[in-house]
């Protein structure tokens, strides 16, 4: 049995051998220089400063060819690894070909074109090939350490490597992921994974295998690369990012590797998992200055180009306007520029078309028909986009161009311009216009809470505080008329600047000396300022009267002490009969100033309290009134900052799903919009259109009907509703004439611009009453003006209040089962049916139940119907 393997071995190795002699033995037929042919290849056509690429010149049709020269390569070191050749013959055809391997080490960063290159041959130089190789600087921005997750498996490393950490919204960043190993064997591996808060990634193309010397060692590395575009600013970490692969680990005993290779030992096979470590990035907004009209989101660089033709045609035929955006950067969800239908021009929608130049860019064709004959202007078209580089935005204008109209055959009932390869196809048909919804919002306009401006407690404020301006006018004008009516008020006001005016004058005047004069003179000013004060004769001004003045006004101490202090001091004064010195005198009047100012700070801190306290009351219930009703609102304030970014990414993802034809994966984009940061009008519509568009017409008419109480001007949200009522059978509900007479505005604006309307009207008003108060000369023209703005703002709170009772604090529910729903007579589905509201119908809820909500509809009747056909505006 030994001796048969043997056996069966030798004569297997003699016939790869003679496999390999047999060829080599054939008549190999002679070459000529103009059938040889020099092609040349790279591993990777960009690379970083410091590593390396495989660079192969193939001389294809022979086995003579020589080493080119390539001793020096601008930006790389060049070292020869020897050379391969390759001879086969199949169907009896024989090819022969020479390779030469050479490693380039980058040492400078730009973009270099190799070759062509030289190759000695049989006397001659053959020339040929060529390849370009961009090299990159070797920067340590956002790179990131390795990290292997098994510490069996110490020779497996993943680098996370953007090309940038800061960058714009919008910018398309090149983003690599090294994969690297030693001396380990692996296998099976998988694509990475990696997930971009705030971005999306393109997916990672085919890795480039490469092979380079690393600290001494040779590892073997998988460059992955893709792009990354930020939906929205703000500060995000990237990563980790995670490679599965597969590690063969060998038996010892079988290390040989026999056979080209393959080992005849024990191999085991263990899933390791490697993880990247993570990276912080900035993305910055856009900025507002400067922005173009016509930006549409590009940022990049880019070029824009425009041809039109024919320049002369004949009156009622087209022209093609073919425009074409190209350059490095991201265009998804741009608007390139088109022509619009005006009186001189009739326009059609643009519609991409393929370049004959190759995939890159947009490219689009518009046709376009002049209204007049004789020589047309179409005006220049302008495409703006932002230069992340420059950190400005540019724009490119292109035209204006010209087309001679001349007057031909009459023009065609109806033009019908279809896609086909290569442009647009044109051909003649009767016109038939066709009928479809409205096309989706390109901005999501104002996102935030549903919840009435008037339900807020601003509101209440905004809206008492000119009546507490008014009530406080007539309160002034009354104190003002019973002043100049009488004259003991006005004596009580000014007795305290006279008093403080009088004591300036004694401490300040000179006198003989004695007392009496200065003690009389003293004496009178107080006894006058006293009796002014606490409305006391003028012969009861002593120490007595005064007391007991003070205690039934209930003044503080300060003021009862001072009135002490000054009494014991006149009578001392006026016992002891000596002449008073300077000091003396200056504290006499101190002591009267103590008496004053304590009385006057007495009556002015009861003033303050009192009015501090009424500001109080007035505050506290305009502030707590409208709490009640605030709080049964399921909306609260609308969050800023990340969730508005957050919300306006999703709608313009939902915007690019809906171009693309994917309307499910559209509408599941705005309902996500809707969950994070509240609604708006244009985000409602955008949803309706794509349940409408998958034939979904209950949930379509829900949010029409939730965008038109939102917008309920827009012409558009009024279009797609009443089309979408129409297709599904439903008659529309008319608006009551009475209404249309008293309400005009209150069907045609929303609570909020009401509410705004009336706030202005107040203060208005309070301001004219107030002046007619106050003034006189304008007292009948302030008075009649308020009249007139008085009927206004109780025109508009009527409107107000009406939209408030049938639109923001009505319970309606809207019909949403396909078909319609059934109204019952009771509550069960034993009920006998009673109507049948159509599908999209609004309906008034007046009771609910378990299951059940018993509705009206508009001409009065009412049913119970089940809460899963309905669902609530």
């Amino acid at each position: 049995m030994k001796r048969f393997v043997l056996k069966a071995c030798v004569a297997a190795v003699a016939a790869l051998g003679a496999m390999q002699v047999v060829p080599l033995a054939a008549p190999v037929p002679s070459v000529r220089a103009a059938e040889l042919e020099v092609q040349a290849s790279v591993d990777r056509r960009r690379v970083r400063v410091g590593e390396t690429i495989m660079l192969s010149v193939d001389v294809i049709g022979t086995q003579k060819a020589r080493r080119p020269k390539l001793d020096k390569l601008d930006g790389f070191e060049v070292a020869y690894l020897g050379a391969t050749q390759k001879f086969s013959m199949v169907n009896g055809t024989v090819s022969s070909q020479t390779g030469h391997r050479f490693m380039l080490t980058a040492t400078a960063p730009g973009r270099y074109k190799l070759g062509p290159f030289e190759v000695p041959f049989d006397g001659k130089m053959l020339k040929g090939g060529d390849v370009t190789v961009e090299v990159v600087a070797a920067s340590t921005e956002g790179r990131s350490g390795p990290v292997t997750t098994r510490p069996d498996a110490p020779d497996l490393e993943l680098v996370l490597e953007p090309a940038k950490t800061e960058f714009w919204v919008g910018e398309r960043v090149a983003l690599g992921l090294r994969f690297s190993a030693g001396e380990i064997d692996v296998d099976g591996l998988a694509y990475p994974r990696l997930n971009g808060e705030g971005l999306t990634l393109d997916p990672f193309e085919e890795p480039a295998r490469r092979t380079a010397r690393v600290g001494g060692r040779a590892r073997r590395f998988l460059d992955f690369e893709t792009s990354m575009i930020a939906v929205r600013a703000g500060t995000f970490t990237l990563g980790p990012a995670s490679i599965e692969v597969t590690v063969i680990e060998h038996d010892p005993r079988g290390r040989g590797r026999p056979f080209g290779g393959f080992s005849l030992g024990m191999r085991r096979r263990n899933k390791v998992t490697v993880e990247s470590s993570q990276v912080e990035i900035t993305v910055k907004s856009l900025p507002k200055e400067g922005r173009p009209k016509d930006f549409s989101g590009a940022v990049g660089s880019f070029a824009f180009d425009v041809e039109v033709g024919p320049e002369s045609i004949e009156s009622g035929d087209p022209v093609t306007i073919r425009t074409k955006i190209t350059g490095n950067g991201n265009l998804s969800g741009v608007n390139p520029p088109a022509y619009r239908e005006n009186d001189s021009l009739r326009a059609y929608d643009p519609l991409p078309a393929p370049d004959k130049n190759g995939p890159e860019g947009l490219v689009t064709e518009q046709i376009v028909i002049p209204r007049r004959d004789g020589v047309v202007e179409l005006p220049a078209l302008r495409f703006g986009y932002f230069d992340p580089a420059a950190g400005r935005y540019r724009t490119i204008e292109r035209g204006p161009f010209t087309v001679e109209v001349a007057q031909g055959a009459p023009a065609r009932r109806g033009v019908v311009f279809e896609p086909r390869e290569g442009g647009l196809e044109i051909r003649d048909t009767p016109e038939s216009l066709g009928r479809d919804i409205v096309y989706i919002k390109d901005r999501p306009g104002r996102i935030g809470s549903r919840t009435a401006l008037v339900l807020k407690p601003g509101f209440a404020m905004g809206m008492t505080v000119p009546l507490a301006i008014y009530l406080a006018s007539v309160l002034y004008a009354r104190r003002r008329q019973r002043l100049a009516a009488d004259p003991r008020i006005a004596r009580f006001r000014g007795a305290g600047r006279i008093a403080r005016k009088r004591l300036e004058q004694l401490a300040s005047g000179a006198d003989p000396g004695e007392a009496g004069p200065f003690n009389d003179q003293l004496s009178v000013a107080v006894a006058d300022y006293l009796g002014a004060k606490l409305d006391l004769p003028p012969g009861a001004i002593d120490r007595e009267q005064v007391m007991v003045a003070l205690e039934r006004l209930a003044v503080g101490p300060a003021a009862k002490d001072a009135a002490r202090q000054f009494f014991e001091r006149a009578e001392r004064v006026r016992y002891a009969g000596a002449a008073m010195g300077e000091l003396e005198r200056s504290e006499a009047v101190t002591v009267a100033g103590a008496l004053v100012d304590a009385l006057e700070t007495e009556r002015t801190l009861a003033g303050r309290i009192g009015l501090a306290v009424a500001v109080f009351v007035m505050v506290t219930v305009v502030g707590l009134t409208p709490l009640p009703v605030y709080a049964e609102m399921p909306d609260g304030p609308p969050e800023a900052g990340a969730k508005q970014g957050e919300v306006m990414a999703l709608f313009f993802e939902g915007n690019a799903a809906y171009r693309d034809g994917n309307y499910a994966a559209a509408a599941e984009q705005y309902e996500q919009a809707l969950e994070v940061g509240g609604g708006s009008g244009e985000l409602l519509f955008n949803l309706g259109n794509a349940y409408f568009k998958q034939s979904r017409l209950g949930p379509a008419l829900l949010n029409y009907e939730r965008a038109r109480r939102l917008l309920p001007r827009d012409p558009d949200i009024a279009a797609n509703r009443a089309f979408a009522l129409e297709t599904a059978g439903t008659a529309p509900q008319p608006t009551a004439a009475w209404i249309q007479v008293l309400f005009p505005i209150g069907t045609r604006a929303t609570a909020d611009e009401l509410a705004v309307v009336a706030l202005v009207l107040t203060w208005i008003l309070a301001g004219l009453m107030t002046a007619r108060i106050l003034t006189g000369a304008s007292r009948k023209g302030a008075g009649q003006a308020a009249v007139a703005m008085g009927l206004v703002l109780a025109f508009v709170i009527a409107n107000l209040v009406f939209r408030l009772s049938t639109v923001e604090l009505a319970d309606c529910a809207i019909v949403i089962s396909e078909g319609g729903a059934i109204a019952r007579y009771e509550p069960s589905e034993t009920g006998a049916e009673y109507f049948r509201p159509g599908e999209g119908e609004t309906l008034t809820v007046a009771e609910r139940r378990p299951g059940w909500s018993k509705v009206r509809r508009v001409d009065g009747v009412r049913g119970w119907v089940k809460e899963s056909s309905l669902a609530d505006l």
